[in-house]
């Protein structure tokens, strides 16, 4: 009884983090709930058009890393809203996941290891 008191506290625990307004990083398998448990995510892929186009997760907005008004176009994201970051391995998204903090972000979330990780479990994406 106290094992599935224990899971169900760290369960609830582990929700409310996410819906304070932590931010921080997040496993491909976490990241992959979040795309289907959260309402109102937004899944945003700092990659380039063409890694874009090679694959994506679905629903994904685009902007490039290396577009000189990237920042601008980070400013257009509703800060109230949850945001789920990758790029191909992770490098790309930490460094928006820490600019977006400096934005005031409260509930932005970079994918560890990016597409290359999420592709290698072979969890699903588009071309689409």
């Amino acid at each position: 009884m106290k094992t599935i008191i224990a899971v169900i506290v760290v369960g609830l625990l582990a929700i409310s983090v996410v819906d304070a307004g932590s931010s921080g990083d997040v496993s491909t398998a976490s990241a992959e709930k979040m795309v289907k448990d959260t309402k109102g995510l937004i899944i945003l892929d700092v990659r380039t058009p063409e890694e874009y186009a090679a694959g994506h997760l679905a629903n994904a907005k685009l902007m490039n890393y290396y577009d000189k008004n990237f920042t601008d176009q980070l400013k257009t994201l509703p800060k109230s809203k949850s945001v789920l970051i990758y790029c191909k391995s992770g490098r790309r998204s930490a460094e928006t996941l820490a600019l977006m903090k400096k934005l005031g972000y409260k509930k932005a979330y970079n994918m560890l290891g990016g597409f290359v990780a999420w592709s290698n479990e072979k969890r699903p994406s588009t071309t689409k």
